[in-house]
């Protein structure tokens, strides 16, 4: 008995230590959804922004029909809203993949913007909560139209989702697309890992927030569950109350054409 202990502590240590020394890459044979890295640059008055390699694929239910990226400068100031995106991923709604959307005027020819942390996967390699916890996975950020983060994952991936108003004043929303601005610039250059505990599509959103006003959203369960992320936030004042909608297979086409008429 005390040998097998002995011969577990020794493949626990030796686990542990490949694991901590894993380095994070930008050059791998990634997945094409995640192979292009955004770009960005902000004006330095921090009244602007250029977002290059913003993703806008279209799909059908076997998968992409296109593959187009595009490029915009916003200006923080035409910032109108903040939406919060909900997949819920497994039966008890415990899990979930989070993301966000900004809206801006429609003097854009692309007003409705998001962006969705991410495990940026290799060609073939499939997503595991136990291997997001062992530096398995690089992190990205994924800024993409609204359409196609919806779409990917309603019309492609078939789960339904829902989306929510964030209620966040204006300065604070516009400080807070910054910060994540910053974060993904950083990461274009210099990798980090993915965790499913520390660094999730959900934390990491939070704490863009908490970023804003320091302690505004403290530690709860629902950054590891993140299916719970939509009633913690409702009761934090984050969220309107009430979803804004619920996107399914069934309503797909009518909300994305809602989306291009607007």
């Amino acid at each position: 008995m005390r040998i097998t202990l002995y011969v577990v502590a020794a493949l626990l240590i030796v686990t542990i230590a490949v694991v901590v020394s894993r380095t994070p890459e930008l050059e791998r044979n990634w997945d094409p959804d995640v192979r292009v890295l955004a770009e960005v640059a902000i004006a330095a008055d921090g009244s602007q922004f250029t977002l290059t390699n913003i993703r806008n694929w279209r799909y059908a239910d076997d998968g992409p029909t296109s593959r187009e990226y595009f490029s915009e400068t916003y200006r923080l100031a035409d910032l109108r809203g903040m939406y919060l995106y909900e997949q819920i991923l497994d039966p008890r709604g415990w899990i979930a993949h989070t993301f966000v959307v900004f809206e801006f005027n429609d003097s854009y020819a692309h007003p409705r913007i998001g962006v969705s942390v991410e495990t940026r996967r290799e060609l073939g390699e499939q997503y595991s909560l136990l291997k997001g916890a062992l530096r398995g996975f690089e992190l990205t950020h994924t800024w993409a139209s609204e359409t196609d983060l919806v779409e990917r994952r309603v019309r492609y991936l078939g789960y339904a989702i829902t989306k929510y108003r964030i209620k966040q004043t204006a300065p604070h929303q516009q400080q807070y697309l910054l910060n994540f601005l910053k974060q993904t610039a950083a990461l274009s250059h210099t990798p980090r890992w993915y965790n499913t505990i520390t660094s999730n599509c959900t934390n990491v959103i939070i704490n863009a927030a908490n970023q804003v006003e320091p302690g505004f959203l403290p530690f709860d369960k629902s950054f590891i569950l993140t299916g719970l992320a939509d009633d913690y936030l409702t009761s934090r004042g984050v969220l309107a109350e009430k979803s804004v909608a619920r996107i399914e297979r069934l309503n797909i086409d009518g909300f994305v054409d809602r989306l291009h008429a607007r």
